[in-house]
């Protein structure tokens, strides 16, 4: 879609100040837009989503025309605005039962804050610089669609200065193992707003270590009451009322850049062992999909390998303490396998569903879970040992059977000493050389 020649076309075709004569169909008197992502969603009938109170799940708008009157229904919608569109003809509106006795504004958005009813019109553009927008909505994937720089800090006081130097050239070969792409490794006093202008920045430590971590820590107002993440005193941090304090604890997540078209990754740690883990949770394979924010704990692993779990881990494999985007805040569900195709999506049979805090349940007698929607699974450990003995087993089988050769001769079980299909014929293996032929000597 990026192609010069395919913009010329549908700019000649659709756009209406290149080719005035063009029309489009009339509006229906009732329509809805439906997003769960505004980056990937346009306008419909002038009306576009800016913001959603619950990131990536399903935000609606109904629309209902009555002549001159558009009355408006939300769900999940936390910010919108209208765009021009000629076919729109408005001279008073309702969104939600709150009435507007005007025309809507053209460019200016609608905030409604959470716990309040009322909408109110926002009319500058500054909300962008320190609030999410279409462009830096994320999943995690998205800071690599842009060439990126990686900044560390230049004097730590948590983390020490070789570990952020490490993980920085670890996050720059895998980019190029992975993505094929080249990246720069600068301080956190190099960066600058012309800097931060051209490219996304994966930023490594907390606001105690780099300093445009804590330049940047007032991102959503000085009163932090819009901020996504909060880091507290203790080296935590706090997402809405949750707080996590725990040593080994680590958070990637999104923001956006001071340029506000760009945004940059966060990736932090209480200390050194959560700040590994959250290195190893960087989506640069295809199909792994990171949502806007991830935090990682002691069950999610073993930092030298990102999966393994660590020593004295009663939980036996990866997990994670809290997420938001695509991924189900820690949910975890234990039952039966019953089945699993070649892409990992699995149905389980007599399910027991715990929610993140561990503190509900629910008894399921089916569930079908994507393989993409997947983190880790848990697998008791007979059943690896059953795997691993039944792969041995198959492989003495099959040296046994066509490859080996030996006394009774490659696939020698159909000839055997000198009955069935072998005889004494020998094939073409003869008494133990070779593939050993359909029968062999076996005396």
């Amino acid at each position: 879609m990026d192609d010069d020649e395919l913009n010329d076309f549908l700019s000649q075709y659709l756009d209406p100040e290149r080719n005035p004569g063009i029309l489009f169909p009339p509006l229906q008197t009732a329509f809805t837009i439906s997003t769960l992502n505004p980056a990937s969603t346009g306008s419909k009938g002038g009306i576009k989503i800016l913001q959603l109170e619950v990131p990536f799940r399903l935000a609606r708008i109904r629309v209902h025309i009555y002549g001159t009157r558009w009355v408006l229904n939300t769900s999940n919608v936390r910010r919108f605005g209208f765009l021009k569109d000629e076919r729109a003809k408005i001279t008073s509106w309702e969104v939600d039962g709150m009435v507007f006795n005007e025309p809507p504004k053209i460019g200016p958005s609608y905030l409604r804050i959470e716990g309040e009813t009322e909408w109110k019109p926002v009319p500058d553009l500054l909300w962008i610089s320190e609030e999410r927008y279409w462009s830096t909505y994320g999943p995690a994937s998205q800071i690599l669609n842009h060439p990126f720089l990686i900044v560390v800090p230049s004097n730590p006081t948590t983390i020490s200065l070789e570990t952020y130097h490490r993980n920085a050239r670890l996050i720059a070969t895998s980019w190029y193992l992975y993505g094929r792409g080249g990246t720069q490794i600068m301080r956190d006093i190099d960066v600058r707003d012309g800097v931060a202008a051209k490219y996304h920045l994966i930023v490594l430590g907390g606001p105690q270590d780099n300093l445009f971590t804590r330049r940047r820590e007032k991102e959503g107002g000085n009163d932090g009451s819009k901020k996504l993440v909060r880091f507290l005193e203790s080296g935590g941090y706090q997402i809405d009322s949750r707080k996590y304090e725990a040593k080994g604890t680590g958070m990637i997540f999104l923001a956006p850049s001071p340029t506000r078209t760009l945004m940059g990754m966060y990736i932090t740690g209480i200390d050194e062992i959560g700040f590994k883990r959250a290195v190893w949770t960087i989506p640069f394979r295809t199909g792994l999909m990171v949502p806007d924010y991830l935090v990682v704990g002691d069950e999610y692993g073993d930092p030298a390998t990102g999966w393994t779990a660590g020593e004295g881990n009663p939980y036996g494999g990866g997990g994670t303490k809290g997420s938001g985007g695509i991924f189900a805040a820690g949910v975890t569900y234990n039952g039966h396998l019953h089945s699993c195709d070649n892409w990992m999506n699995i149905n389980l049979q007599e399910v027991i569903c715990t929610s993140a805090d561990g503190d509900k349940f629910w008894r399921l007698p089916e569930v079908y879970i994507r393989g993409m929607t997947i983190k880790y699974l848990r697998l008791p450990d007979e059943i690896i040992d059953f795997v691993r003995e039944d792969r041995e087993f198959r492989e003495r089988r099959e040296a046994m059977s066509g490859n080996g050769g030996g006394g009774g001769g490659g696939r020698g079980g159909r000839g055997g000493g000198g009955g069935a299909r072998g005889g004494h014929r020998g094939g073409r293996g003869g008494s133990g050389a070779g593939r050993g032929g359909r029968g062999g000597f076996n005396k």
